[in-house]
């Protein structure tokens, strides 16, 4: 009896690997915490800490409830001068515990806030997870609390670091105080870009590239998340404070694609090594010759189909 070989494709591991929550931001503060450094620059036009990867803005508590309160950032709100007062930047202990993000002005005139919350692997929750795939074990989460603005250059977008290259996203975070969003890894339509994480302060959603430079956003899977965090932004006139308060942020990866293996076809091709989850099309050498001699078979030598042959 003759064997059936049957060339297909061969799925190897697992391709929903599992996942863990490595940020869940937490605050149960006695007291509101100010930033970990000093401002930058400070004038009645231009409020600024500028941002840092080595050095945290918030050197927060990791006890008595409180989680993920290691934070790098950034803050800047710019106006025409005379307009700015003070900035307030902290981890806010009022109304339930908020990223707070707020600058003061003087005069009735238009300020434009912007900020970055970014959280290094270092102080994730959890070790070896540190892939972004397309399934729903992986995601983010932005929720903001009170977030005072006219909708001109404001707006929120998600963040990975991978590797040490920074991506931005191209589905928006929350469009709407007190809202909370989650993009998945299968989210329709989402897509990254690449982009140099010291434009933060120029980012705008009134700008097709964000005000961040050319970006050419496209499908991605990171292997290496180095670190998550948003992007925000509002802008008010008459006076009005700018306010942008973060109240949530988590973050799910699931672990890297390592594990190895041999795929040996005999008789065939597609052998080789492959990481778990590769799809990998073998076919059978036996079979490809087989047909490929009967294609070579002179034209009376061939079987005639059955729809032309005589019926007698």
């Amino acid at each position: 009896m003759k064997k059936a070989i049957i060339a297909g494709l061969v799925v190897l591991g697992s391709l929903l690997a599992p996942a863990a929550t490595v940020v869940d931001m937490n605050l149960n503060l006695s007291g509101s915490v100010t930033p970990a450094r000093a401002i930058d620059v400070n004038t009645t036009s231009n409020q600024t800490y500028n941002w840092s990867s080595s050095s945290l803005l918030f050197d927060g508590p990791v006890t008595a409830g409180n989680q993920n309160l290691k934070i790098y950032g950034a803050f800047s709100a710019t106006a025409v001068a005379g307009t700015l007062s003070s900035a307030t930047v902290q981890l806010d202990n009022a109304g339930g515990g908020t990223i707070l993000f707020r600058n003061d002005v003087l005069a009735a005139n238009t300020a434009n806030l912007r900020a970055v919350a970014f959280w290094d692997a270092t102080n994730f929750l959890a070790s070896g997870n540190t892939r972004f795939d397309t399934s729903t074990n992986s995601s983010l989460t932005i929720g903001v609390d009170t977030w005072l603005n006219v909708r001109l250059i404001s707006g929120t977008r998600y963040v990975i670091r991978d590797g040490t290259n920074y991506y931005v996203s191209s589905v928006k975070g929350p469009t709407a105080q007190t809202t909370t969003t989650t993009i998945y890894g299968n989210t329709a339509g989402l897509q990254w870009a690449a982009f140099d994480i010291n434009n933060w302060a120029t980012y705008s959603e009134t700008d097709a590239n964000l005000g961040l430079d050319t970006l050419s956003f496209s499908a991605k899977v990171f292997n290496n998340v180095t670190g998550v965090g948003l992007l925000g932004s509002a802008t008010r006139g008459g006076g009005n404070p700018p306010v942008f308060k973060v109240s949530d942020f988590q973050a799910s990866l699931v672990a890297p694609l390592t594990n190895i293996y041999t795929l040996t076809v005999n008789n065939g091709s597609g052998g080789g090594l492959y990481t778990n989850g590769a799809q990998v099309a073998i076919a059978d050498v036996n079979l490809t010759k087989a047909r490929e001699a009967a294609a070579q078979l002179p034209a009376a030598a061939a079987p005639m189909p059955s729809s032309t042959r005589n019926r007698s």
